[in-house]
Formats: C-alpha cells, structure tokens, sequence
C-alpha cells in the first residue's frame, strides 16, 4: 500500500496503460488496409462491370455465369485454415492475392476478341467460355485463403480488447475502393476503352501484390492453429449446426443474393435509361 497515491489516480494509470499498448500495431493494421484498398481498387468496378461488359461483346450471361462459378468455388474454404497453418500470414495473404490475377488475365483476354477475331481463343465461344471458367474457379479457390489469413492478420496485431477496433480501421480503410475503383472506372472506360480497363486493373493488382510483399510481417498467435485441418473443420461443422449460427447463416445468403443481383441484372436498369449512347458512356456512367 502506498498511501501517498491518491487511488483514483491510480486506478486511471491502470486503465490507460493498456489503452497506449492498443496501439503497438495500430500502422500495421493501416498499412494492410491500404494493401486492401489497392487491391478492390481494381476487383470492386471489375466485378460490377464484367456481366455489362461480356453482354456487350455478346457473351451471353458469361459475366454472371463467371460471378456464379466463383462464389462456388469458395465452398472448400471449410479446409482451408488447417492447410494454410504452416504459412505466415503475410505469406498467406500474398497466395490469395493472387485470384485477381486470374480474373483481370479472363478480362483481358476476352476483351481483346471485340478487336481482334484472329487470336487463337477467340476462334470459338467456347473457348471464350472455357478461359473465363478456369479463371473463375481458381479465383474463387483462392478467395478463401486471402480473407481467412487478412482476419489472422488483424488477430495477431492485436491484444483481444482492440480486435474489434482494429478490424474497424481495415475495413474503412479498404472501403475507400468503392469510390477510388468507380472513379478509376468510369475514366478509363470513357477514354480508353475495355481492353485498357483490364489491363490498368492488372497493373493495380500487381502493385497490391508488391505492397503485401513488403507488408510487415507478425507473429503467429497461439490457438487453433495447432489443430489439425480435420480438428478444424469439425469444429466448424459443428458451429453450422448452432441454432443461433443458422440464423447469421440464412442472413449471409440473403446478403449474397442481393449482390449477386446488384453485380449480375442492375445494370441493365441503367442501360435501358440511356440506349442512345456509346458502349465506353454507358460503361462509365
């Protein structure tokens, strides 16, 4: 007992002393987010505009089928944590990064054929077809892996009473792509045309793939980790079957249908507003 310290005081330096230790990691999680940022810089305004874009090359429904065929590619995410264990999170994070190379290459490469007829894959529709849903299955597989190890990221930058205020700052911070991906959008297609969208797109995920790279790293925390995949996956099976999580489960899926209809039909409101313009107008607008 010290009884020259006045107790309330006391009581308030213990307070604050965790609250200055919140922040050891505050300009990893910041720096992560911009990682993120680049990166939906280019996935968000490619995602809401490949089914608009592919309808226009007459590609019928490929944009939505690709959309399709990505998100059921996610489904063996339920695997996933126990094979990434042996990886780094920073490591991890760079791995699922790649699935935006594959969707920008399908682009590219089926907007060439509005210009060019001669290339090999684009002799046939199919073949168009067939890219698209190769990339899109490789996508969609490595989707998982970047949003499980970005949130293991978070977790081991933090100390258990910041975690929720740190995944806070990621996700405003890689927000921003919302409106940087439309704006970036918008002014390449009106000047520039499809083909260049896709291949600034490509450039922007790069950059993000060089930003990850350079990310700092950080320790592994303990816990599930040191399960097996199997351990794991049980466990998770098992978590499905909780009345409550059922619940959070049906508002997940309700939640993926509205942007499935958002990226796949919404833009058709739109172009039936403005018939009379340009491909690369419509396309900004």
């Amino acid at each position: 007992h010290i009884p020259f310290v006045d107790s309330t005081a006391s009581l308030s330096l213990i307070q604050e002393a965790p609250s200055r230790a919140c922040n050891k990691n505050l300009g990893k999680i910041i720096y992560m987010g911009i990682c993120f940022l680049v990166i939906f810089t280019a996935f968000t305004s490619a995602t809401d505009l490949v089914s608009e874009i592919y309808d226009q090359l007459e590609y019928t429904s490929l944009g939505q089928l690709s959309s399709l065929i990505q998100s059921l590619a996610k489904l063996p995410v339920l695997i996933f944590p126990g094979i990434m264990d042996r990886w780094s999170y920073k490591n991890a994070i760079f791995v699922g990064s790649l699935r935006y190379v594959f969707t920008f290459f399908a682009g590219a490469m089926t907007t060439t054929c509005a210009e060019n007829k001669h290339y090999m894959w684009c002799q046939e529709e199919s073949y168009v077809y067939g890219l698209n849903i190769i990339c899109a299955i490789l996508s969609g597989l490595l989707s998982g892996t970047l949003w499980i190890s970005s949130n293991r990221y978070i977790v081991a930058c933090s100390n258990g009473a910041n975690e929720g205020r740190f995944l806070g700052i990621f996700c405003a911070v890689f927000a921003i792509s919302n409106v940087s991906g439309s704006l970036i959008a918008a002014y390449i297609l009106k000047h520039f045309g499809q083909f260049h969208f896709y291949l600034t797109t490509c450039a922007i995920s790069f950059l993000a793939m060089l930003m990850v790279y350079l990310a700092p790293e950080v320790n592994k925390y303990d816990g599930k980790e040191e399960e097996g995949y199997k351990e794991q996956l049980r466990k998770v099976l098992k978590l499905s079957y909780n009345p409550r999580m059922r619940t959070l489960l049906l508002f997940l899926v309700f939640v993926g249908i509205l942007l499935g209809v958002s990226a796949g039909f919404e833009y058709r409101i739109v172009l039936s507003a403005i018939p009379d313009m340009s491909q690369e107008d419509q396309n900004a607008i």
